[in-house]
């Protein structure tokens, strides 16, 4: 177990699943600025109660709840009131995921509508799952976390069309990477 800025936390990685990780943090008063992660992640508070900031809005998750973090997404995560909280928080890497929902190739992030998850049978599915990583059960692991993340308000999202100022611009900028046109011409 890692004391990282004496937060008692553990984390699980496991090179045959490179797309999964796990961080369990457990009685924390840590609080953390916003910042963004590239995976998909899903949270689960197990003690204490949690300030969630998310795109711009404010949560107040519990134990029992799930949060839903989309990748690249703005947010903190900070104990309420300064009292400590513990919690898992599922790191799932944007193309595992994508490949998992997507019917096709054309989609290049997730979004939901509802971040957050007051759900005990999801809620439970979670905790299996931290169960399986804790017990080095990766045989199991793929299929539990593919039906989990199904399970989700998730939804693909296909790429914004640029526009064609845009597309312009970028086009011109990918053509002569060796030369980039300065702010002077």
């Amino acid at each position: 177990m890692s004391h990282t800025r004496d937060i008692q936390q553990t984390f699980w990685r496991d090179e045959q699943l490179p797309w999964l990780e796990l961080r369990s943090t457990w009685q924390s008063r840590q609080a953390y600025k916003r910042h963004r992660h590239p995976q998909l992640s899903v949270g689960a508070i197990i003690e204490g109660e949690t300030r969630c900031i998310c795109n711009g809005q404010e949560y107040l998750l519990r134990p029992g709840d799930l949060i839903i973090i989309p990748a690249q997404a703005s947010h903190s995560c900070n104990p309420r009131d300064g009292q400590p909280r513990s919690y898992h928080m599922l790191y799932l890497e944007l193309s595992w995921c994508l490949r998992q929902l997507a019917n096709d190739a054309h989609h290049e992030r997730l979004i939901t509508s509802r971040p957050v998850i007051r759900d005990a049978g999801l809620f439970a599915r979670y905790l299996q799952i931290v169960a399986l990583m804790t017990q080095q059960n990766t045989a199991a692991l793929p299929v539990s976390v593919a039906r989990f993340l199904r399970d989700l308000p998730l939804r693909p999202l296909a790429p914004v069309a640029l526009s064609q100022t845009s597309a312009r611009l970028f086009s011109r900028l990918a053509t002569n990477l060796q030369a980039p046109p300065t702010l002077d011409s």
